[in-house]
């Protein structure tokens, strides 16, 4: 597929997500409905600076304009996971899926031994994390506030202040965790 025809798809699946006509696009964007209508239908070359209005139109990176759309299966082993460590080794972080193109989201296994602390300084603005104790126990603490999980417990919360995963009491915790920016 060339490029003209991967802007073209995502910017008419883009448009549709938003129930956004064409109308109502050009409208915001500043072009024309017919010029859009050829760029969705992949015949149009357009120029940057028309991409740029249209992603500013549909409130989206520009990026996500010119990157064809995964519809794949998207396959990662354990060993391929980017692992991270923290400075005392008692806590391992594996990113299975890091912020991309097209994903708001990050998704993450942690594992922490027995007496591991990790402290987080925070997300982006409006970010939410996800969370779900697979094995062990987790004490979160944000800010003020803490909350204690145990194996199949989950929280969601605002990420955008400094939080901290302890793992007090138990030989090794295992947590799944998901960050979602806004956009």
């Amino acid at each position: 597929m060339n490029l003209s025809e991967t802007i073209g798809q995502q910017v008419r699946s883009l448009r549709l997500e938003k129930n956004m006509s064409l109308g109502q696009l050009a409208q915001i964007s500043g072009i024309s409905k017919v010029m859009l209508s050829q760029i969705e239908k992949g015949v149009a070359n357009p120029t940057i600076n028309t991409l740029w209005k249209i992603a500013n139109g549909l409130q989206v990176p520009y990026a996500e304009l010119i990157a064809p759309s995964t519809e794949e299966a998207t396959f990662v082993t354990y060993t391929e996971s980017n692992m991270q460590y923290s400075p005392d080794g008692k806590c391992r972080i594996f990113c299975y899926y890091p912020m991309a193109v097209g994903r708001r989201s990050e998704i993450f296994v942690m594992e922490l031994q027995q007496g591991a602390c990790y402290e987080s300084p925070g997300h982006p603005q409006k970010s939410k994390e996800y969370i779900i104790v697979d094995s062990g126990s987790l004490t979160l603490r944000i800010q003020d506030k803490e909350y204690r999980l145990k194996q199949g417990d989950s929280l969601c919360f605002s990420a955008s202040v400094t939080h901290v995963y302890a793992n007090p009491d138990t030989p090794r915790t295992k947590v799944y965790l998901i960050n979602e920016y806004a956009v």
